[in-house]
C-alpha cells in the first residue's frame, strides 16, 4: 500500500495562512504612512502630532510581544492569533472614520496591541505543527511575508487612495484581515491529531520528526534572562535594530517627506 499517496499536506495549508497573516500584518501597519499626506491636510495635523501617531504603534507593539506570546501559549494559537488578527483588522478599519489626533493615536496603539501577537503565535504554531527538520523552512516562509507585505503595501495603498479615498482604503484593507480570521477558524486545529482532514501518516511525519512532544516533562525550563549570555542573541538584536531603524523610515515618514518637501506625486512614484 502506498501511504505517501494518501498523506495529506494540511500543515502546509496552515503555513500558507501563517504567511498570509504576516503579509496582512505589514500591509496594515503601512497604510497610515501612505495616507499620512492626506491625513495631515484633511485633519489639520502637524508633524509633531503625526510623529506621536506613528510612534504609538511601536509603544504597544514592543511592550506586548511577550505578554501576547504568553496568551497564545496559555489559551492556544487558534484563539490567540485569531483574536489578534481580528483586533488589528478592526483597528485598521476604524482609522477610516478617525476624526483627529486623539482617535488616530488610540487606534495606532490598538493596532500595536493586536500585531504584537503575530510572530509569537506563528512560532508556537511552527513548534506544534512541523517536524524539526521543517521548522526553519516554515519560519523563513512566514518571515518572507513581511518583506512581501512591505514591498506590495505602498504601491497598492497609494493606488487605492487615489482610486477611492484614504478613508475607504482603511476600511477595505481592514476587512481583508476579517476574511482571514474566518478562514483561520475553519482550517486551523490546535494540534495535528485534532484536525478533521489530516491523515494518520501526516500526523506520524510531524510527531516522529519532533524530538520532544508537547507536555514532555523532561523538558527543563530556562529563565529568559539566561539568553543574554549568548553572543548569538546579542548579534541578532543588534542586526535587527539596524535593519529596523532603516526600514521603518521607509514605511513611516518617507511618503510624507517626498510629498511635502520634494513635491512628488506618490501615484507616479509608486511605480
Amino acid at each position: 500500500m502506498n501511504t505517501t499517496a494518501n498523506t495529506t499536506r494540511i500543515r502546509w495549508w496552515i503555513a500558507g495562512l501563517m504567511w498570509l497573516a504576516i503579509a496582512i500584518n505589514y500591509i496594515d501597519r503601512t497604510v497610515l504612512s501612505a495616507a499620512a499626506p492626506h491625513l495631515i491636510d484633511e485633519l489639520k495635523l502637524d508633524p509633531e502630532m503625526m510623529g506621536f501617531i506613528m510612534a504609538a504603534f511601536f509603544w504597544s507593539y514592543s511592550l506586548l510581544q511577550i505578554p501576547a506570546g504568553w496568551f497564545a501559549d496559555r489559551f492556544g494559537q487558534k484563539k490567540g492569533l485569531g483574536l489578534a488578527v481580528a483586533w488589528w483588522s478592526i483597528a485598521t478599519s476604524m482609522m477610516g472614520v478617525a476624526t483627529g489626533f486623539k482617535s488616530l493615536l488610540a487606534l495606532r496603539l490598538a493596532l500595536g496591541v493586536g500585531e504584537a501577537a503575530a510572530y509569537p503565535s506563528n512560532a508556537g504554531i511552527a513548534a506544534r505543527w512541523f517536524p524539526d527538520k521543517e521548522r526553519a523552512t516554515v519560519s523563513g516562509l512566514f518571515d518572507s511575508a513581511s518583506k512581501f507585505g512591505g514591498a506590495i503595501a505602498m504601491p497598492l495603498i497609494v493606488w487605492m487612495i487615489y482610486t477611492f479615498d484614504w478613508r475607504l482604503t482603511f476600511l477595505i484593507i481592514g476587512s481583508v484581515g476579517i476574511l482571514w480570521v474566518i478562514a483561520w477558524y475553519f482550517i486551523y486545529a490546535e494540534n495535528p491529531e485534532e484536525h478533521k482532514r489530516i491523515s494518520p501518516s501526516e500526523v506520524r511525519i510531524i510527531r516522529d520528526g519532533q524530538k520532544q512532544h508537547h507536555g514532555d516533562k523532561t523538558v527543563l525550563p530556562m529563565k529568559w534572562y539566561k539568553l543574554l549570555r549568548y553572543r548569538n542573541i546579542w548579534a541578532m538584536c543588534i542586526g535587527f535594530f539596524t535593519i529596523n531603524y532603516t526600514s521603518y523610515f521607509f514605511i513611516t515618514w518617507l511618503p510624507t517627506y517626498l510629498v511635502k518637501e520634494k513635491g512628488m506625486d506618490l501615484l507616479k512614484w509608486e511605480w
